[in-house]
């Protein structure tokens, strides 16, 4: 019998392999719903209920993986690399410099950067 504490169940086991390759999130930034089931993989249970709103509190899992992956998705490339190094973004990043590096243009920002 295992006794289990609050914070094993919040972790799973398949995250305790030491031979699985680790990235940071930004690895993900071409593919924002890796992005963020690498993030919910992370960040679970009674913690991440401790980081969300008031608002967003009594959503199920599912609900806020949507609700964020809609933020992601509206978010630039540039803007989310700002985001991800806890960088403020100056000015806007629905210009001509926003292109990824292929020069292709990235998605324009919703304005709405609340994740």
């Amino acid at each position: 019998y295992r006794s289990e504490s609050s914070s094993e169940t919040d972790s799973d086991d398949s995250d305790l392999d030491l031979d699985k390759e680790v990235y940071p999130i930004s690895h993900y930034i071409n593919d924002r719903g890796e992005m963020l089931e690498q993030v919910f993989r992370t960040i679970k249970g009674s913690k991440l209920r401790a980081m969300l709103p008031p608002s967003l509190i009594d959503l199920d899992e599912d609900e806020l993986k949507a609700i964020c992956l809609d933020q992601l998705m509206g978010m630039s490339k540039r803007r989310l690399q700002h985001v991800l190094a806890g960088q403020e973004m100056l000015e806007s990043s629905d210009t001509d410099s926003d292109t990824d590096e292929n020069g292709e243009r990235g998605n324009s920002d919703s304005g709405d950067d609340a994740i």
